[in-house]
């Protein structure tokens, strides 16, 4: 991703994104089209989902302009990208030694209309997806919690002693 974006010289960001909703920028510059919008976004989705899920949110604001993305929505892309160069050490990663003993359950709660009349209430693609998430993995010595909230860059985890 970071070589795609051509992100190899610039300097690491701390956060996936800026503060704020990415917004549609209907007046926006064209994009520069130095990379292909979409499969980038395909490749965040597949690293959100897998391994990543601090950037979940980040990632789905960017991937709601696909069909038609400006250069303000280029920019959101290689942000979320610089903050990948930065935390290349992060993500889950986890080796149970016996997988039976373990057991990983995530609830979502979407809500799809938080944030209604963003921008134009008659569209429909103002409509902003937010998400909160738990997730329980259990084992039979001790169960962690983990929760993120929507905006949030990160999971908080709380362990509970069995």
């Amino acid at each position: 991703i970071i070589a795609v974006l051509d992100l190899a010289n610039a300097k690491p960001k701390s956060t996936p994104a800026k503060q704020g909703v990415l917004g549609k920028d209907k007046d926006g510059m064209p994009p520069q089209g130095t990379y292909n919008y979409r499969s980038v976004c395909g490749m965040l989705l597949y690293l959100s989902g897998h391994s990543r899920p601090d950037i979940h949110f980040a990632v789905t604001q960017c991937c709601r302009y696909g069909h038609d993305p400006k250069r303000s929505h280029e920019e959101a892309l290689e942000h979320l990208g610089l903050y990948l160069k930065g935390t290349r050490d992060k993500g889950l990663i986890m080796k149970p030694t016996d997988v039976t003993k373990f057991s990983l359950d995530m609830f979502v709660d979407a809500d799809f209309a938080g944030a209604w009349g963003f921008e134009d209430p008659h569209d429909a693609a103002c409509a902003k997806s937010r998400s909160g998430i738990i997730y329980y993995l259990r084992s039979q010595l001790s169960n962690l919690v983990g929760i993120q909230n929507p905006g949030h860059n990160r999971i908080q985890f709380h362990g509970v002693r069995v």
